[in-house]
């Protein structure tokens, strides 16, 4: 009895293994298939492994396997690493061993079959990030990841980032009273000047930020002194064009 249903994979190609019927089950209930391999061996293999592409040979022993051993991966990208040179072979065995440097710069030693199959494709680094995200209240919702993921779509992006800032300088400008007077210049200048100021003696960044944000959805603010606040960088960022709770 296997487990689920079967799907019948009769005459399907998988690498070097030709699927030519089923063969049983293995004592956990997976279906066998029995398949010829280029090298004229036949072997029952799960349908799992074939149905994945996890297995291509007979065996590690297959000569058609062995062969590969010897390919040259010189230069060549694996999803974060790149193969830097032959390391011998792993022990007791004719599986090929090479030296991989990561895009985080770590260098490694690895299975080239791991490697060339996607199995591996870090030096763990990716896997660390993946589980931080877990781990962190929110996930990928964070305030640092959205500033990662944002600094990398501005460097692909310049003239979005450009079009972007002239939308915001057209915004104020607009949102800018003709009857402002002179005193009411005084007194916008004086919270700039109170932000650096702040910024020089915390050494925390301080921005001047607008109560009612000028581009809301809902509602945009003037650009006048009773609209304007003094806000930690951190603190002005996380509130982005929310409306002030009241």
């Amino acid at each position: 009895m296997t487990r689920g249903i079967a799907a019948d994979l009769t005459g399907l190609i998988r690498g070097h293994l030709l699927i030519k019927r089923r063969n049983g089950s293995d004592p956990q209930s997976n279906a066998l298939w029995l398949c010829i391999c280029d090298c004229g061996k036949k072997v029952s293999i799960r349908a799992g492994y074939l149905r994945k592409g996890k297995q291509e040979y007979c065996s590690k022993q297959c000569p058609l396997y062995v062969a590969t051993l010897r390919i040259d991966l010189t230069g060549q990208r694996f999803g974060r690493l790149v193969a830097l040179k032959h390391a011998g072979f792993r022990p007791g065995s004719n599986i090929a061993v090479w030296s991989f440097r990561c895009d985080c710069g770590t260098v490694i030693k690895r299975k080239h079959d791991g490697v060339r199959s996607g199995h591996t494709s870090s030096c763990g680094c990716y896997d660390r990030e993946v589980r931080l995200k877990r781990q962190i209240p929110g996930g990928s919702k964070t305030l640092e990841y959205h500033r990662v993921a944002h600094r990398k779509w501005a460097s692909k992006n310049p003239e979005k980032v450009i079009a972007n800032a002239l939308r915001r300088t057209k915004a104020k400008r607009l949102r800018i009273p003709k009857w402002l007077t002179q005193e009411h210049w005084a007194e916008i200048k004086a919270f700039y000047v109170e932000a650096r100021r702040l910024t020089e003696v915390t050494g925390i960044m301080h921005h001047v930020d607008h109560i009612h944000a000028l581009r809301g959805k809902t509602l945009s603010g003037l650009h006048v002194p009773w609209n304007l606040q003094i806000l930690p960088k951190e603190e002005n960022l996380r509130k982005a064009n929310k409306l002030p709770s009241v």
